[in-house]
């Protein structure tokens, strides 16, 4: 059971052209009512179907999918408590085209209320063709607005009174902020330099 105020960590895998495995990160916090440990996964499975994977897919390369995730309970230090679940799934790019070199990326901020403590998600596998003279084009940039939304939107327990609530893990702070409605996309690429395997933003 994932009691009111544990903090789940959901790591997404990818796989690219040319690159080890990148990585998305999201975390959250369990409000409300305790959620059971295999709701938690299910939720989170649901959502990465319906949300980031649908509107992911949208934009990516063909070339590149989102290839599995797991699901862990971890401290406000970030280490892992207990492994909660974990799944392969095969969500690929609708655009066929190569995907953007190996390190760039999308790019979104969400902020919270403290100030300076914010968090950057890095989107991998995006198609090439979309980034026209140093910029996403115009659709992909709308996509990339939508995913950033669902990026930090709260993710309701179908089932019952809980609530995932999305925010930032500080490690150096050793806590937990929730993100409030602000969020910021770039339309310049990202270049997220990966200095080992199975580290993700």
């Amino acid at each position: 059971m994932s009691e009111e105020g544990t903090i789940i960590r959901l790591n997404l895998y990818y796989a690219q052209q040319g690159s080890s495995t990148p990585m998305t990160v999201h975390h959250y916090r369990v409000t409300n009512a305790a959620i059971a440990n295999d709701d938690v996964v299910a939720i989170l499975d649901d959502w990465l179907e319906n949300d980031w994977a649908d509107k992911w897919t949208d934009r990516a390369s063909n070339e590149a999918s989102i290839i599995g995730y797991d699901v862990q309970e971890v401290s406000a230090a970030g280490t892992v408590i207990q492994n909660l679940g974990a799944d392969t799934v095969a969500y690929s790019g609708d655009i066929v085209s190569d995907n953007a070199s190996a390190a760039v990326s999308g790019l979104m901020v969400g902020y919270t209320n403290v100030p300076k403590r914010r968090g950057r998600k890095f989107v991998p596998g995006l198609a090439q063709t979309q980034i026209q003279n140093g910029v996403f084009n115009a659709a992909t940039l709308a996509d990339l607005a939508l995913l950033a939304l669902i990026y930090i939107a709260d993710i309701p327990d179908p089932g019952g009174t809980g609530l995932l609530r999305a925010g930032v893990l500080s490690i150096i702070g050793m806590g937990f902020t929730y993100f409030n409605d602000s969020v910021t996309v770039s339309d310049v690429p990202a270049y997220q330099r990966r200095r080992k395997p199975d580290v993700g933003s």
